[in-house]
């Protein structure tokens, strides 16, 4: 576990696209990546339900395993407000585990917002960012214009708990909190969006 007053630890992040996307290597001191994108402006919207106060960090322990409920967990967003999955049933979620300064993920933040802002409320992106300090996230929120509730993952426990093996992971989940798919690597906005119908089109 990292702690507050640890040394820069490194985790290897085993990409599984091949030559395209290599090894990411998580670090906790590691520098922010610029966006090529010009600003657009920053996030407006609330996230989609602050929960009551608690705790932050993995709420249940297990990976996310297709055909089970999603691990809980909470964490705060970039304003503060804590946000948990649990209180999310009845929404379709997304969750995407992220840094700014992942080459890959950096090619799918876009996409992921393309995808995100043609959904209604029924459809929820969590963007979990990895060890980076708020001020940093939202600077890059607002380059990037990122309408989606972006959490702040600050010490890489959820991502750990979930046993994911890189960056950018994304899980899908159903209305009733269950895990349909695990994806490893960027995706399109196509991609995302083909996802989302056919959870949207679930009974």
């Amino acid at each position: 576990m990292v702690t507050a007053a640890a040394i820069v630890t490194s985790i290897v992040l085993l990409q599984h696209h091949g030559a395209a996307n290599p090894p990411v290597h998580l670090l906790s001191g590691a520098a922010a990546a610029t966006p090529d994108q010009a600003p657009t402006g920053g996030r407006t919207s609330p996230p989609p339900v602050i929960s009551a106060p608690g705790p932050l960090g993995p709420l249940a322990n297990g990976f996310p395993v297709k055909g089970k409920p999603a691990p809980n967990f909470a964490l705060n967003d970039v304003e503060g407000n804590r946000v948990e999955l649990v209180d999310l049933r009845g929404k379709v979620v997304i969750i995407n585990f992220w840094a700014t300064w992942c080459g890959p993920c950096k090619q799918e933040f876009p996409e992921l917002q393309k995808a995100s802002a043609t959904q209604g409320a029924d459809v929820v992106v969590l963007a979990l960012d990895q060890a980076e300090s708020a001020e940093k996230v939202a600077r890059f929120r607002d380059q990037f214009g990122a309408t989606f509730t972006i959490l702040l993952d600050d010490r890489s426990h959820v991502f750990d708990s979930y046993g994911l093996s890189g960056i950018p992971d994304t899980i899908f989940i159903d209305r009733e909190g269950v895990v349909r798919d695990v994806v490893a690597g960027p995706l399109s906005a196509a991609s995302f969006q083909y996802r989302i119908t056919q959870l949207q089109s679930a009974p």
